[in-house]
């Protein structure tokens, strides 16, 4: 079950074409997107289409003990453009860090993630986590949790997280495709658990 999820298909596109009608709307890289007239900051809630600017750097230790350290993507409209920037967290061995917190049908793509508890978290819904890299979590580098979803993780590299590179443990499917997983010092690359139906390929 692929979950309607297409490889070659340009998912930036599929949400950002709604600001082709807006008169706000601007062009770049050859592709429309919402005119950044807000400044996204650590602990923020993504609803719509997000493109970042710069890296977003959430070290204050004061932001340690909030679940959502990072950026919370929360819906099927709450699409992020990392656009090859990095969102860097406080590498602090603490269960409330997240760097990009994925939920109900969220998509993100073209992001570097470092220092984090978990890099990515995937919850509930048909997510999708393509084009990255995380780097050196704490606990597992990607974790996907819940009650139901179909979640896609697709040409992601996860390298030296301190237990697994990728852990499904959601009750529904899981797809990897084209993932690197190198040196997940306490556990494995992808470590499958509770998840009824997983399909990897190169």
């Amino acid at each position: 079950d692929t979950c309607g999820y297409q490889r070659d298909h340009d998912y930036s596109k599929v949400m950002v074409d709604k600001w082709a009608t807006t008169e706000d709307a601007q062009v770049a890289d050859g592709q429309w997107y919402a005119p950044s007239d807000k400044t996204i900051t650590c602990g923020a809630e993504i609803t719509e289409f997000t493109k970042l600017t710069s890296d977003l750097i959430c070290i204050d230790p004061g932001n340690t003990n909030d679940p959502s350290s990072g950026l919370v993507l929360s819906g099927p409209n709450a699409v992020l453009d990392c656009a090859k920037f990095s969102i860097v967290g406080p590498v602090q061995d603490n269960s409330a860090s997240i760097g990009l917190h994925l939920q109900n049908g969220a998509t993100a793509m073209n992001c570097n993630i470092e220092g984090f508890y978990h890099a990515v978290k995937m919850e509930n819904g048909d997510n999708i986590f393509k084009d990255s890299r995380v780097v050196g979590s704490t606990n597992d580098n990607i974790r996907t949790e819940g009650e139901d979803g179909c979640m896609v993780i697709d040409n992601v590299e996860t390298i030296y997280s301190a237990f697994d590179g990728i852990e499904a443990q959601h009750d529904g499917v899981i797809n990897i495709y084209n993932v690197k997983a190198i040196g997940n010092i306490g556990g494995d690359g992808v470590d499958i658990l509770r998840t009824e139906c997983a399909n990897l390929e190169n």
